[in-house]
């Protein structure tokens, strides 16, 4: 031993350099807020630092090393596995310092999920699950706390997928980007498996969400995250992203203002994306910005015009008379050699000038131009002169920031109006009316993600969230926000199509994109059992007692069969054989004999062995520590209801030597006080307690085995029919099969220790009953058995004994089951889960004095952005 503890410290010493630092001890250190790196997907490989941490550590094994080192750690954490004190868990201290977590029972989340919360997708409630993992303090605690508790465990699963699969496999499977070595990222994530505690986190989150259903809910949920995370922007952020998620019910406005709050930007100018035309000095147009989403800050902008080289109109000052023919009209060329002149035509009504319709506004005019229109009078009669102005066109060629005003979202887009030109003029068409695109500032943390296409090779942890800096794209098609992986070509870009029937459904070719965001799914949430007042286990022993004394009483004419063929073999062979011998000769009663030995034992019996079975059974995982009950549950069962065993049947000692004397004995009194009395009247009530140490050799192998083979075959039950945990009738039926199995492997590695307490405990016939008999040892019934059929004699009786021990287990285990859920302590009873949303809620809770949707509700009320 002392050498194989030195080996084991060389070991060890090994490890040290290879799994400790690498992977448990990171294990140990509180997650901090972890965002997705965001980088462009390649079809390539991607270089080494795209998934390293720090450049320092981006390689740490290449296959060689692995494999060499493998088989030094494999025998490391073998070792260190031996010595279970050496791998126990961090205690975490439930200190003022440590946020406080909220659990609830177990049987609110029962009714709970039975509700309807198909509002939420899978994908949301996981990243919702993973946001606050990042930013609650209560999740973080307690996330770093089990972190701790599996570092043993990952190990152990470590080295057996080394042992079942070879070094060279389990390197492969950890390579993910297949370039040949590992990255710490892909060793940590392959050798600690914490998809199963993040899925049972994920399904307490899911539990809080049934609170929060439809419309109103889902604004509810919003406010609740955004009052508790909002005052940082990488939490803003974030949460837009995880409303983003959602396929209905969409909180579009609130998402709107949340992104505005988060950029803050301002309207810093304004794109021209077209001047328009028509517009006049005289009347220039208003510009209409739209309001932020947040706060009340609205831009101001003004219009400057200009103009754009065209004339807009010409409109007659002197109409002129006696016209019999439409005049020429001609317009004086710009000053610019490069401009052309404009063209018209007159209209005449009757025999004068309507008006004058330009077929070419030309190009090239500006303010300083002097221009002339005239018209030429075919018929030279000077009283038809007319005369007429041309006008030019302006453009919107600027768009001032008259104020830039706060609160937008920088890639949300928001209206910007222009009045448009002066309508209904005759002889003129209409002008256009110009186009203008705000500027914003930039946002608070610099660059902004518009889209994110995920790497190709993504080594995604549980806790990682999407970039801080991306934002969610909104698509006009169905006014939703989404997570682009591509950048939008326009704002009017959708990710939404039409089908042939002109239906609109979401592209699946983005939402793939994404699915490394649905977390592992769960039936169960983060449980563990309260802690248990000494009520709890006077309960469990009652039930123990009740479920014992009525098992073994319904039992009570197998039980006499079993005996007598022990007792005397000669005269009693078969199970029916004998069933028909006692009958014929004694009668029906003789069936009943040892019926009040029986109940009074077995209620001590039940009640110490189940009861102390349950208490030592957690005391030992509290002095053991998590780790090592997580490792070894059976053994510590084993060792719990060993002890109790050993209580138990020091108690049941003194009422089984009674009922066997009762049975065996034909001149032994009959009833249980006048055996008492019987026993008194010769002196030998302490010689009851003559058979302990055999009832011992018989009842601790029979009691490990009960629970051991039990516990054993309900899991694997249970494990073929999931669903049967869900019902109380199939989870008692399991219960009742799990009992018989039980109870036949206990009654054949216990048979010659029944044999024996028969034979200690039995009276000979011959002679006066009331007498003192002759005492048979322990030794001397041994050696009496075997001579009377050699070891096949310590198995007389096995049959019906068999058949005794299964009902009566399945009968103890169904109606100790039964008892527990009518006294409340069933182990639904007694668990709590880690009700993530409350502790949420009841910080509200705690400041306003009210109950937690109350507490949401008055928190909207009084906090109306």
């Amino acid at each position: 031993k002392s050498y194989f503890a030195f080996q084991t410290a060389i070991l060890l010493n090994v490890a040290t350099s290879f799994v400790i630092p690498k992977s448990i001890a990171s294990l140990k250190r509180c997650p901090t807020e972890t965002t997705l790196k965001s980088s462009p997907r390649s079809s390539t490989k991607p270089a080494s630092d795209d998934i390293s941490i720090e450049n320092s550590e981006k390689r740490i094994h290449s296959r060689g090393k692995f494999l060499t080192d493998s088989i030094k750690t494999t025998g490391a954490i073998l070792a260190l596995s031996s010595f279970p004190q050496l791998s126990q868990a961090v205690t975490v201290n439930q200190d003022t310092n440590n946020p406080k977590l909220y659990w609830s029972a177990v049987t609110d989340y029962d009714e709970a999920v039975s509700l309807d919360s198909s509002v939420y997708s899978p994908r949301f409630v996981a990243y919702l699950a993973r946001l606050l993992l990042n930013y609650d303090p209560s999740s973080k605690y307690w996330w770093t706390a089990q972190e701790t508790n599996v570092s043993s465990l990952s190990t152990q699963k470590f080295v057996k997928k080394i042992i079942e699969e070879g070094p060279s496999k389990v390197f492969e499977s950890l390579d993910i980007d297949r370039n040949g070595s590992l990255s710490k990222d892909e060793f940590d994530a392959g050798f600690t498996d914490q998809s199963a505690a993040f899925s049972k986190f994920q399904a307490s989150v899911a539990y809080g969400l049934t609170r929060y259903q439809g419309k109103e809910g889902i604004k509810l949920l919003f406010k609740l995250l955004l009052e508790e995370f909002g005052m940082k922007t990488s939490a803003q952020r974030q949460i837009a992203l995880l409303f983003s998620l959602l396929d209905s019910n969409q909180p579009v406005e609130l998402i709107r203002r949340l992104i505005g709050e988060t950029d803050n930007g301002s309207i810093v100018g304004y794109k021209i994306e077209s001047g328009g035309s028509g517009y006049s000095l005289l009347s220039p147009p208003n510009v209409k910005v739209e309001g932020p989403a947040f706060l009340d800050d609205g831009a101001v902008a003004k219009a400057v015009l200009k103009p754009s080289g065209k004339i807009f109109r010409v409109f007659v000052t002197n109409p002129g008379k006696e016209f019999t023919k439409a005049p020429d009209v001609k317009i004086s060329a710009p000053s610019n050699s490069e401009g052309l002149a404009a063209k018209a035509i007159a209209v005449l009504k009757g025999d004068k000038i309507s008006g004058i319709f330009l077929t070419d506004p030309g190009k090239g005019y500006t303010e300083n131009d002097t221009i002339t229109v005239t018209i030429e009078d075919p018929s030279e009669n000077e009283s038809s002169t007319a005369s007429a102005e041309a006008v030019l066109d302006y453009m919107v060629a600027d768009v001032e920031v008259v104020k830039p005003g706060s609160g937008y979202g920088i890639d949300f887009p928001i209206a910007v109006q222009v009045d448009p030109p002066p309508t209904k003029i005759e002889f003129t068409n209409n002008g256009q009316r110009a186009v203008i695109s705000p500027i914003f500032s930039d946002p608070p943390e610099g660059k902004v993600l518009k889209s994110w296409l995920p790497p190709q090779y993504l080594n995604l942890t549980v806790t990682q969230l999407l970039p801080n800096n991306l934002i969610p794209k909104f698509d006009p098609c169905l006014k939703k926000f989404y997570i682009s992986p591509v950048e939008a070509l326009s704002k009017d870009y959708c990710v939404y199509f039409d089908n042939q029937e002109f239906q609109v459904y979401p592209s699946q070719k983005v939402s793939k994109y994404f699915s490394f965001l649905d977390g592992p799914r769960a039936r169960y949430p983060v449980e563990k059992e309260k802690q248990l007042s000494y009520d709890v286990f006077l309960k469990f022993a009652a039930c123990g007692a009740v479920c014992g004394s009525l098992a073994h009483a319904v039992l009570i004419p197998i039980d006499v069969v079993k005996t007598r063929m022990q007792s005397q073999p000669k005269k009693y062979s078969g199970m029916v054989g004998t069933f028909s011998k006692v009958w014929k000769e004694e009668g029906l009663e003789a069936f009943l004999l040892g019926f009040g030995a029986t109940i009074v034992g077995f209620i001590l019996y039940g009640g110490i062995s189940f009861g102390l079975t349950e208490f030592f059974k957690r005391k030992f995982v509290e002095v053991s520590g998590p780790d090592f009950a997580a490792l070894y549950p059976v053994p510590i069962l084993l060792f719990a209801s060993a002890i109790a065993a050993a209580f138990a049947a020091t108690a049941l000692t003194p009422f089984e030597s009674l009922r066997i004397k009762t049975v065996t004995s034909p001149g032994f009194p009959k009833s249980f006080v006048g055996s008492i009395g019987e026993v008194t009247k010769r002196g030998q009530l302490l010689e009851l307690f003559d058979a302990t140490p055999v009832l011992l050799l018989a009842e601790i192998p029979f009691m490990m085995t009960k629970f051991a083979a039990f516990d054993a075959f309900s899991k694997f039950a249970f494990s073929l029919f999931p669903q049967a945990s869900d019902s109380v009738s199939l989870s008692l039926a399991l219960s009742l099969v799990s009992g018989m199995v039980a109870g036949v492997a206990a009654s054949i590695v216990s048979q010659p220790g029944d044999t024996i307490l028969v034979k200690v405990n039995g009276e000979e016939e011959a002679g006066n009953v009331t007498s003192e008999k002759k005492k048979i040892d322990i030794i001397g019934s041994v050696k009496e058995v075997f001579a009377e059929g050699g070891p096949g004699a310590f198995y007389e009786g096995m049959v019906p004994r068999a058949i005794k021990c299964a009902v009566a287990i399945a009968l103890q285990f169904f109606l100790y089951d039964s008892f527990k859920r009518l006294l409340h302590v069933a182990p639904d009873d007694i668990k709590v889960f880690f009700d993530v949303m409350s502790g949420l809620e009841i910080g509200l809770n705690d400041e306003v004095g009210m109950g937690p949707m109350q507490a949401v509700a008055k928190m909207i009320e009084t906090n109306k952005r």
